[in-house]
């Protein structure tokens, strides 16, 4: 069906005027918005048409509407390469030594241990044996009084200078004897030395040996005119 021109006029009348209508709240919208909204409105394009209402030409701008809702996020990417690994850093310095806790509560004394066994009996004590010995040539004697105990006749010279004793209990061999020359027993003239041996070899077994000597000449020589004294502890 032809239309003529002035149905025409009639038919875009309205449909501009809903347009326009339309198009109001975006234009109010436009105004009441934000300086961001006008900024993007001024640099979108904007498409203007002329109608003709009433006899009258109006010119109409479409604006662009409000920015629409944003699009759902996608999915991440994969991670990226691990860069390498920064150089450690310093040291810091020592922290300071806490204080020393105090000491704890002593605790209680434990109780008394066994008793041990009793050792055994050590060797009984006794007096000394001594003897005080008088030369006599080749008769030798001992000095019968308080100065001999434990020794007992005879005496016994093995050798010009060599005595050998006997005393009760005492082995020569395996006990110890203290001997000493003695001068008012000895003969004139004699500087007197004895000495005592602690392995015999000129008397019988369990005799204690002793040397004479006369040190008057410089130089010890065996003499039987030595008297001498023992002590067997």
């Amino acid at each position: 069906m032809r239309l003529s021109a002035r149905t025409l006029r009639v038919l875009i009348a309205p449909t501009a005027l809903a347009a326009v209508v339309t198009a109001g709240p975006a234009l109010a919208l436009e105004g009441d918005a934000s300086k961001a909204h006008t900024a993007a409105a001024k640099k979108s394009s904007v498409t203007c048409f002329s109608t003709v209402i009433d006899g009258r030409r109006f010119r109409e701008c479409a604006v662009p509407g409000p920015r629409g809702l944003r699009g759902l996020t996608g999915r991440q990417g994969p991670r990226g390469y691990l860069g390498p690994a920064g150089k450690t850093g310093k040291t810091g310095p020592a922290g300071k030594a806490g204080a020393t806790g105090k000491t704890g509560v002593q605790g209680p004394q434990g109780s008394q241990g066994l008793t041990g066994p009793t050792g055994p009996a050590g060797p009984a004590g006794g007096v000394a044996s001594y003897a005080v010995v008088i030369p006599n040539g080749s008769a030798p004697s001992l000095v019968q009084s308080s100065q001999t105990s434990g020794f007992s006749s005879p005496v016994v010279l093995a050798a010009p200078g060599i005595y050998c004793l006997s005393a009760s209990g005492l082995n020569g061999a395996t006990s110890t004897a203290v001997v000493s020359g003695e001068q008012s027993y000895s003969g004139g003239g004699v500087i007197p030395l004895a000495v005592w041996v602690a392995q015999p070899v000129n008397c019988a077994t369990g005799d204690f040996e002793v040397k004479t000597y006369n040190l008057a000449g410089g130089t010890p020589t065996l003499s039987d005119s030595v008297a001498f004294s023992i002590i067997v502890p």
